[in-house]
């Protein structure tokens, strides 16, 4: 259980992490002026910022999830689903982050340079997101060995 803890830890400062990148990029980019207009106006920079405030939202339901689970069946896959997931919308988010800020979300005073090699090595500790993918694939095999064969047509798979 204790590998799972941390898996759920990790998703938990991951989300931190795409909070703490995408207040910068709001910070900057409500002042920054671009093509007549400021930097937040523009329907590019709010899709991409979007989207991180999606995955965002969608993280912190999934590791809340994971985190009741803990202590159950179902505690190990749940750890691994946010251990694969968030991770990887944290990475997405620092790298979607720095680039609203353009070179500027390079330099160290913005901090996004700090937050971009924390979160990729977020995705390795406590088991990489491709180990949970490992154990998400047994837990498919599983349900998959309980559920009703479908027939498959002849010629298909077959040497």
């Amino acid at each position: 259980m204790a590998i799972d803890i941390a898996r759920v830890s990790i998703a938990s400062g991951c989300c931190g992490l795409m909070q703490a990148a995408l207040d910068t990029a709001l910070s900057y980019s409500k002042n920054r002026k671009m093509f007549g207009g400021k930097n937040l106006d523009l329907d590019g920079i709010q899709w991409m910022l979007g989207e991180v405030a999606t995955d965002l939202e969608a993280s912190k339901l999934l590791y809340r999830k994971a985190a009741e689970a803990l202590g159950t069946p179902e505690g190990p896959l749940m750890a691994a689903h946010a251990k694969r997931f968030v991770p990887d919308a944290a990475v997405k988010a620092a790298n979607t982050c720095t680039q609203v800020l353009g070179g500027m979300g390079l330099l160290q005073p913005y901090g996004l340079d700090r937050l971009s090699r924390l979160a990729q090595m977020l995705r390795i500790v406590d088991g990489t997101t491709e180990i949970s993918r490992v154990v998400i694939g047994r837990a498919l095999q599983k349900r998959a060995a309980g559920l009703p064969d479908l027939p498959v047509p002849k010629g298909f798979g077959e040497t």
